[in-house]
């Protein structure tokens, strides 16, 4: 849908007779003749207006040089402190006019000053009288033109007349938007029209008389909404000065609770327009979402839905969803009503939704997954329970709300499940391959995207943000002072991505692939600490230099490294003689312990857990394992799930650990 605006274009010919034309282009215009007596100073020449006659249709062969309701014109000529001034009747009655059928030639006189003149025509919908415009009357539209008048000489100003705009005309949108979390345009429609009520072509010579200013403001949250010109750059005000101008509106799905955002169409002299739109919203919690998980006949949600100042009713329904949810009565309206969600006993990951309606026709509709809890084992006083229902999960971290935020990499997408109510309450789309995921200092989720060469910033409300570079990220986590930190996984090497998405390699030449890193604080900054296959690295932050790369014993490679809660580095290793964990010194580079593990472990993800021990995840004997600090004892306990190959796993806001099982597309809860 394209915006639809028409304006007129003015030619003032310097002539002795006036001539016609078609619409979009100058017409070719007789010579300027000299006075009997020409004045060394003074040149008379004659100007000449073609005035379209309103048919009543837009033939293509109609003139539209100006309004078809001009009457008359008052023309300006000025050269330094000289004037001259001049009418023009422009009526079908003017002696001073020719012509019939769609159009009228109507011409003057004027003496003006040889030099640089500067030509201004004003397009009235009323006659001169007595040689003057009267007050009363409506401007249609303005043009200026600066020419050099040669004395005896052929000489033509075009005056391009940009049409002055009485009315808007704007259709934007209104009412409410779903917040799905899905991106949304709409592009303003904006056919203005003068005085006369004339449709108003601008062009790149005759644009608007008093252009068109769009101005979005928001209200109760920022960043979710935006306007571009032509297609150019996101912002929040545009200025449209010519009809094939193109507004769009940008709507992310986005905004909490009571979010609304107001679009403002302005310019001089006319009556403004304003839309407000108030997205309809759900929630759990105070937090915004996009899709309801539930996890069996133990979830009871209680959504919160609406729209802010609105008087908005709202009615849902649920699609597919026997066996797997059933809703209650809603209540409420506008911005204060509330569903209650409750879970059943049929396992679902696609296929049931939940639509919400309000009164004005838009439609929220909700994606339900449906999980219930798997059986729970306990081994030697650890309690395993798992969560199923996903494509691939792997990367994993506690998230600043609280929440465990995974990626998944066979559905592209980032979701957060929630430990309380064992329920995944946000799942985001991102059309991405997603590895690794941390949370950082501003409190959003970082994410290694390999389909982007680069990472991916989402927000806990949705809002996702790419930052690319040229590489394979894998591993992420937080550095100091807002940075990020980025393992290359094939160009080689670690990058800082800083908060203005400003990506900087670290100058050195790496001996294998890094893969995943971690920060260790110190001084000013600190160490970069990463795995890189048959080497551990040390890259200096302080010194901006690498200080060292340790080789791994045994012919392993690294796989996994972590700040221990001994204040070491710990590092997973496997793929030569026997699989092991090693403990490095960060502050001398070396080896303090190196700790065989189990025959057949693969370990991955390491982390620091709540009982002065690391935890571990063994892919290679499907089970997650515990370091005892200080005596290093191993214990291993096998998962539910057979061939769950766990790969990643964090530790939550109560100090039990959380795993991802990429194959059995499930997340573990271990509590030891």
């Amino acid at each position: 849908m394209n915006a639809h605006r028409i304006a007129p274009l003015l030619l003032i010919a310097l002539v002795a007779c006036g001539g016609g034309g078609s619409s979009g282009s100058a017409p070719v215009l007789p010579t300027a003749a000299p006075s009997s007596t020409p004045d060394s100073g003074m040149q008379k020449i004659a100007i000449s207006l073609v005035v379209p006659i309103n048919t009543g249709t837009n033939g293509a062969k109609r003139p539209a040089y100006i309004s078809a309701s001009a009457l008359g014109a008052g023309i300006v000529v000025a050269q330094g402190a000289t004037t001259v001034n001049a009418t023009l009747d422009l009526s079908a009655s003017s002696s001073a006019c020719t012509g019939s059928g769609s159009s009228r030639t109507c011409t003057t006189s004027v003496t003006v000053p040889t030099g640089t003149d500067v030509f201004t025509v004003t397009i009235y919908n009323q006659a001169p009288v007595n040689n003057a415009i009267p007050s009363g009357a409506a401007i249609l539209g303005i043009g200026t033109s600066g020419v050099n008048v040669i004395a005896g000489s052929t000489t033509s100003v075009p005056v391009f007349v940009g049409g002055e705009i009485a009315h808007l005309g704007a259709t934007v949108p209104s009412g409410s938007l779903p917040a799905n979390g899905q991106p949304q345009n709409a592009v303003l429609v904006i056919a203005p029209t003068d005085f006369g009520n004339n449709a108003i072509t601008a062009g790149t010579n005759d644009p608007y008389a008093n252009p068109i200013t769009v101005a979005l403001t928001e209200s109760g949250g920022s960043g979710n909404a935006t306007l571009t010109l032509n297609g150019g750059a996101a912002s929040t005000s545009v200025l449209l000065t010519k009809s094939t101008d193109s507004v769009t509106l940008n709507y992310n799905g986005g905004g909490a609770p009571g979010y609304t955002f107001t679009i403002t169409l302005s310019a001089s002299g006319v009556s403004s327009q304003t839309s407000s739109i108030a997205p309809l919203i759900a929630s759990v919690g105070g937090s915004t979402v996009t899709s309801v998980g539930l996890n069996g006949t133990i979830s009871n949600l209680t959504l919160a839905v609406g729209e802010a100042g609105s008087a908005r009713t709202y009615t849902p329904s649920l699609s597919t969803c026997t066996g797997i949810a059933t809703i209650g009565a809603l209540s409420g309206s506008g911005a204060a009503a509330t569903l209650p969600v409750s879970g059943g006993a049929t396992p679902s990951a696609s296929g049931c939704t939940l639509t919400i309606t309000d009164s004005g026709s838009v439609a929220l509709v909700l994606p339900i997954t449906n999980t219930p809890a798997g059986a729970s084992v306990t081994i030697n006083g650890t309690q395993i329970t798992e969560y199923g229902g996903y494509g691939e999960p792997f990367g994993i971290t506690k998230g600043p709300d609280g929440n465990i935020w995974f990626t998944d990499q066979a559905t592209q997408q980032v979701e957060a499940f929630n430990p309380a109510s064992l329920t995944i309450q946000y799942q985001y789309a991102t059309g991405a391959s997603l590895w690794d995921l941390a949370t950082g200092s501003d409190g959003a989720l970082w994410v290694a995207d390999q389909s982007n060469e680069g990472a991916l910033r989402v927000t806990t409300g949705g809002i996702e943000t790419q930052y690319p570079f040229t590489g394979t990220p894998q591993g992420i986590a937080p550095g100091p002072n807002g940075l990020m930190l980025i393992a290359d996984n094939t160009s080689g090497g670690i990058w800082t991505l800083d908060a203005g998405g400003l990506f900087t390699i670290l100058p050195f030449s790496p001996a294998g692939t890094p893969a995943e890193v971690t920060w260790v604080p110190g001084g000013t900054s600190g160490d970069a600490w990463f795995a890189e296959g048959p080497y551990v690295g040390d890259f200096s932050l302080n010194n901006n230099s690498l200080t060292n790369e340790i080789s791994v014993p045994d012919g392993d490679s690294a796989t996994y490294i972590a700040y221990g809660s001994d204040g070491n580095i710990w590092v997973s290793a496997s793929g030569g003689s026997a699989p092991l964990m090693l403990v490095i010194n960060p502050a001398t580079d070396t080896i303090l312990h190196q700790i065989s593990l189990p025959a057949g472990t693969h370990p991955n993800g390491v982390v620091a857990g709540k009982d002065n021990a690391m935890w571990f995840a063994d892919s290679g004997n499907n089970a997650v394992g515990e370091i005892t600090i200080p005596s290093y004892a191993v214990t291993e306990y096998p998962l539910i799930s057979t061939g769950a190959q766990p790969r990643e796993i964090t530790v939550g806001p109560d100090g039990s650990l959380w795993l991802t099982e990429f194959a059995a597309g499930k997340l573990a809860h271990v509590i030891p």
